[in-house]
């Protein structure tokens, strides 16, 4: 389970950011709460919930412990 990601931030949309980590681009969903702190082509670092499903593997991101303990 991934539980926390650093790396560049390669693209932002209105719900979601493209990190890459190591190479690999991680499509993570966003609370603007979060998304609001991040910026194209700088290091971010986020808190990841790992939604696993029958259908699809899920990453939420979250600035903060503090927002991710109230997503949880």
């Amino acid at each position: 389970m991934i539980g926390y990601l650093r790396g560049q931030v390669f693209r932002l949309a209105v719900d979601h950011c493209l990190l890459v980590v190591g190479g690999v681009g991680y499509r993570v969903l966003l609370p603007e709460s979060t998304r609001s702190r991040l910026r194209p082509g700088e290091e971010g670092e986020l808190f990841i919930h790992t939604a696993v499903r029958e259908d699809a593997i899920t990453l939420y991101g979250f600035a903060s412990e503090a927002e991710y303990d109230m997503f949880q």
